[in-house]
């Protein structure tokens, strides 16, 4: 099977985004373990280490392990796997939540804020989920058991109140 290039586009934007988020985070790693591998004096490292709360290295923790989900998750895609788009969906959602966090803390990244959005945007393409098989039907996403209606035919009311008999 052939894949197509919005599946490419979005593998290869979450491989990239996910070592972007890794070497971030790697790097406030280095620097709190070894100052001197980045050249800077004891002084200086010490005065952005001191800027760092606990809350900050747990959520540079999650952002490493974010950073690997959707590594692994865009070679997934580039691989045409199903498990894939979940494991991208949820990792972006988790980002999200983080970058939320940072938000109220008012330290806002609106980049990555726009980037996570746009690649949940990309991954729930209609084309995306089809080549992916998560949907069967181009021209219809829902099927009647995934609806709340009743079917047309239906000869009695069903309640989730009332047993059924």
């Amino acid at each position: 099977m052939r894949r197509p290039r919005s599946i490419t586009l979005v593998g290869v934007l979450l491989v990239l985004y996910g070592l972007a988020l890794m070497l971030t985070a790697g790097l406030v790693t280095l620097l709190a373990l070894w100052p001197e591998a980045l050249q800077l004096s004891q002084a200086q490292a010490l005065s952005v280490l001191d800027q760092i709360s606990r809350l900050d290295v747990v959520l540079l923790g999650g952002q490493v392990l974010i950073g690997l989900i959707m590594l692994t998750s865009g070679i997934g895609l580039l691989q045409l796997r199903g498990w894939a788009w979940l494991m991208a969906i949820i990792g972006l959602g988790v980002h999200l939540l983080i970058l939320l966090i940072d938000y109220w803390r008012h330290d806002p990244m609106y980049w990555a804020m726009l980037i996570s959005a746009m690649l949940c945007f990309l991954l729930n393409l209609r084309e995306v989920k089809q080549t992916l098989g998560l949907i069967e039907d181009p021209n219809d996403n829902t099927r009647l058991h995934d609806t709340w209606e009743e079917p047309a035919d239906a000869r009695e009311h069903r309640s989730l109140l009332r047993r059924r008999g």
